[in-house]
């Protein structure tokens, strides 16, 4: 053990027993003999603390000890024998001889005694006086401007600073986060507030780790020279490893702050660590600086964005107090398009200052502009740069890292798998993509979710697309241009692949890409699990496919995706997009596909309560289908037909109902298609059953669930059964009624149709209250309105109430 951590080990053993004391105010000859043997044995212990000191060549602190120690044992020759050998550094020659003299004359010389007398008399005749003592180093930057909303990450610094106190140990406290996140403002702020609690003062370097400008990060030998010059202290070690061992003897036995900002590497930090004693060290990094949790204990404070509110009322500062009401919805645009990103926004205050608010709004419009946004959040001639924070950044990454950090940011978000970085590769070199990712995530560009799927922050992602540097030799836009290509791609086959789970009958025309299918759905729950994951990806890939020329493929994405959204009660986004693709199906090869799409947005209308828009689209799907009389166009007649005649229904327009049911029936039979068949047969079922025909509803239903039990189609048997399910409510059989739901409610669980199974527990829940199973139709309402909340469905404070009347 070095003699600097021997040292601060007893002087955490004496904080425990610092006077020698021991079983004071117990009377009695036994305790009075114990007492004695305890000093004693304290004696020997403050006799191996002064040693060690004086190995560690802590002198003044070892002479001001004995000292005191002479006052209690004037006759102890070990205490004295040191204090002759720690006053070589204070007194004079002459005083030390002096007192030897003295000593030898008064007192029997151990061996100990004799030998630093000796060493005593061979000093030189210079005089030393002993120095004065000099004021804490005090070394900590000013305050900064005030924070906004950082009292957590302050309040988690703190609380861990208190803690090692306690203690008594060396605390280290890392504060990480994404260039420009507010690291050193939080940690000088919590490193003022506590500063008094370290009474040897504190020390503060800039390590330059990410500082841009061709500046290289410091050394941590310059930085030991800076510190050890700082504390005063005369060391003949060279090289890091000797200036660390004297920097560690020097802090052993103090009490100090340390704040290293701006670190680039483990490597950096760990010589500049205090070995003992009661001191603590805030550092800051960019990076998450694995390599120093592995060699020494760290406490972790990650530093985040603001919140919506914080960045506003930070960005309130640039706004006089009486126009602050009228900025209120440009100051919230500001705010996101910033993305509530500390130093973006700080440079907006400045930049809002004496603005008047027409010209705040001009300001938003112009950060709308992702090619200029990062060039708008800087301040010239004040150092203060999102686009260059980022440069260091970027800078100190591997080559493989810059492209996967490129290529990451052509994916338009919001969130990007790991499964999808495979497909469209990751750049050169031979490291696994996992490597790769772990140092972009260290470096916070990228951030690592709970769910396994990587996040890039908006201001990233506009940097790695139109700012960060290309790699040398290669061709302007290519990388660009591939990894969009494959990413549509690639989300084109994942959702396919899921829509042919989901809805076994629709034909695309898509091909599978080499190398087999991106994914492979095991049912249909997990393709809605799938697809669940990947949906705000798939609807950004749709809309950046229309923005950059590959409508086709943004269409056949829509398409692929409607069986989902409908599911999800997504219907108006499913018409959204549908829209956005439209002028593409005038280029989609196939009657049957034209009119697919109609259907589709004329399903996504009717399940918005949109029936004049749904019937329109029908009505138009039924003429385009008709224009060929292949078997593809006469069963997207069949599908149309059906289709429509749902739509009259819901119309009060039963005759032209009638006729589109019983046309699309026939058509699914000529054509063999028996799922059809069966949906046809249940429409035919439900009209009878809205004219109190229940013996030929019945028959039309069983007749149709029969069929759909043969071809396992578990949509169409659901549906059925929720129809059963009324006919038999209507006839007063409430147990036939109550198991056609029950099994409905089963196959709408099994395959996460959540909407329609919250539906049909409703139904449920109806006749249980009327059959007296009150509790059983508590519960079903319950997970209904679980299921609705989970969607956001419109429909939940309808079911709640509906609930609350039962409890």
């Amino acid at each position: 053990m070095q003699p600097s951590e021997r040292l601060g080990k007893l002087h955490i053993a004496f904080k425990e027993w610092p006077d020698g004391d021991a079983l004071t105010g117990l009377p009695g000859g036994e305790f009075t003999l114990r007492r004695a043997d305890l000093r004693a044995e304290w004696l020997d212990a403050s006799v191996l603390r002064l040693e060690a000191a004086l190995e560690a060549e802590e002198r003044e602190w070892a002479f001001e000890e004995t000292g005191s120690l002479l006052v209690g044992w004037p006759e102890e020759e070990r205490v004295f024998a040191l204090h002759l050998r720690a006053g070589r550094g204070v007194l004079s020659a002459k005083e030390l001889r002096r007192r030897a003299a003295e000593r030898a004359r008064s007192s029997v010389r151990t061996r100990g005694l004799a030998r630093a007398i000796e060493e005593t008399k061979k000093t030189a005749t210079t005089r030393r006086s002993r120095p004065a003592p000099r004021p804490p180093v005090r070394q900590l930057p000013g305050p900064g401007r005030p924070l906004v909303g950082r009292s957590d990450t302050v309040d988690a610094v703190l609380k861990t600073l208190a803690e090692g106190r306690v203690k008594g140990d060396v605390v280290v406290v890392k504060l990480t986060g994404m260039a420009g996140a507010g690291k050193t403002a939080a940690g000088i702020q919590a490193a003022r507030q506590v500063a008094a609690e370290y009474p040897d003062g504190s020390l503060y370097t800039d390590l330059r780790g990410h500082t841009g400008d061709g500046v290289e990060p410091a050394n941590p030998e310059d930085v030991l020279d800076l510190f050890l010059k700082e504390l005063s202290v005369r060391t003949r070690a060279l090289g890091t490893d000797g200036k660390t061992k004297a920097l560690r003897n020097t802090m052993s036995s103090r009490s100090m702050l340390v704040f290293l900002d701006n670190a680039a590497t483990a490597s950096q930090i760990l010589p500049l660590l205090p070995g003992g004693g009661t001191s603590a060290v805030i550092v800051t990094s960019r990076q998450a600086l694995p390599g120093l949790s592995a060699r020494t204990e760290v406490h972790h404070v990650p530093v985040g964005l603001l919140s919506r509110e914080e960045a506003a009322s930070l960005l309130s500062e640039g706004v006089a107090p009486g126009q602050r009401l009228a900025a209120k919805a440009s100051i919230g645009d500001l705010a996101v398009l910033c993305g509530f990103l500390p130093m973006a926004l700080v440079v907006m205050v400045e930049r809002l200052r004496g603005l008047p608010v027409s010209a705040i709004g001009e300001l938003v419009e112009q950060l709308r502009e992702d090619k200029n946004r990062l060039n708008e959040l800087e301040l010239s001639g004040q150092d203060l740069s999102v686009r260059l924070a980022f440069d260091c950044s970027f800078r100190n990454l591997s080559r493989e890292a810059r492209v996967l950090l490129r290529r990451m940011a052509v994916h338009p978000g919001p969130t990007i798998s790991r499964q999808a970085m495979l497909r469209w590769g990751h750049g050169e070199g031979n490291r696994p993509l996992s490597r790769v990712l772990e140092e972009l995530v260290e470096a916070h560009l990228v951030e690592l979710l709970e769910s396994g799927r990587y996040r890039l922050h908006d201001l990233v992602r506009l940097y790695g697309r139109h700012h960060a540097p290309s790699e040398a030799g290669e061709a302007e836009g290519l990388l660009e241009h591939t990894t969009r290509t494959a990413l549509t791609t690639y989300q084109l086959q994942y959702v396919w692949a899921c829509d042919q789970v989901l809805d076994k009958e629709r034909n695309l025309p898509i091909r599978p890409a080499r190398g087999g299918e991106t994914v492979c759905p095991k049912g249909e729950a997990d393709a809605m699990e799938l697809l669940d994951a990947e949906y705000e990806a798939t609807v950004a890939t749709v809309e950046a496919a229309v923005r950059h020329g590959s409508a086709r493929e943004g269409w056949l994405i829509a398409m692929a995706l409607v069986t989902y959204q409908w599911r999800r009660n997504r219907a108006s986004a499913a018409e959204r997009l549908l829209r956005l693709v439209q002028e593409a199906t005038l280029d989609i090869e196939g009657a049957e596909h034209r009119a697919m799409y109609h259907r589709m947005l004329g399903g996504s209308q009717y399940r918005q309560r949109n029936y004049a828009g749904a019937e329109r689209n029908l009505r138009l799907a039924v003429r385009i289908s008709e224009q060929d009389d292949g078997p593809a166009a006469r069963l997207s007649l069949a599908h149309s037909l059906q289709g429509l005649a749902t739509v009259l229904h819901r119309r009060e327009d039963p005759d032209g109902s009638h006729r589109g049911y019983a046309k699309a029936l026939a058509l699914f039979r000529s054509l063999g298609d028996a799922p059809g068949a069966a949906a046809a047969l249940e429409g035919l079922g439900t009209l009878s059953c809205d004219g109190a025909e229940y013996g030929e509803a019945l028959r039309l239903c069983e007749e149709a669930l029969s069929i759909a039990e043969i071809t396992g189609s578990s949509t169409v048997m659901a549906s059925i059964l929720a129809t059963l399910g009324r006919i038999h409510r209507e006839r007063y059989a409430r147990d036939h009624a109550l198991r056609a739901y029950e099994r409905a409610i089963t196959i709408y669980r099994s395959i996460d149709y959540c909407s329609n199974e919250a539906v049909m527990l409703r139904r449920s829940a109806a006749i249980l209250v009327s059959m007296g199973r009150k509790t059983e139709a508590v519960e079903a309402l319950e997970r209904a309105v679980l299921l609705l909340d989970r969607l956001g469905d419109e429909r939940m404070s309808e079911f709640r109430a509906t609930l609350e009347t039962l409890r």
